[in-house]
């Protein structure tokens, strides 16, 4: 693997999350009880919609806690990934950002829902 690989695959990783304590990579809806404990609690994960689709970004939040209906306890929102020429950008709504640490921060931050 050359240099401008090996930079790539590095930019590409820190632009992902994968090295941040929220991101779990691939992970079903079902597990997320167990991790997912207070209105607030976040993670990010991979899912793969339809067997055979490519994987997603999604981030998952813990919305109504007491809630009786387990449906409305986790919210998902799928992070949109785009290319333009060779800069990726990331978005959940009208809002862009060069990473997904940036947009996660960006949310934290402002304590916006999408």
């Amino acid at each position: 693997m050359g240099k401008k690989d090996k930079k790539k695959k590095e930019e590409e990783k820190e632009a992902l999350a994968e090295d941040q304590e929220y991101f779990h990579g691939f992970l079903d809806r079902q597990d997320l009880p167990a991790l997912l404990n207070e209105n607030g609690d976040f993670l990010v994960r991979t899912t793969e919609p339809n067997s055979g689709q490519s994987r997603q970004l999604v981030i998952s939040v813990m919305y109504d806690k007491s809630s009786n209906n387990d449906d409305n306890k986790v919210r998902h929102f799928i992070i949109q990934r785009t290319t333009k020429g060779k800069t990726n950008t990331y978005t959940i709504d009208a809002a862009t950002f060069k990473s997904v640490p940036d947009l996660i921060n960006h949310y934290v931050d402002k304590k916006e829902p999408s």
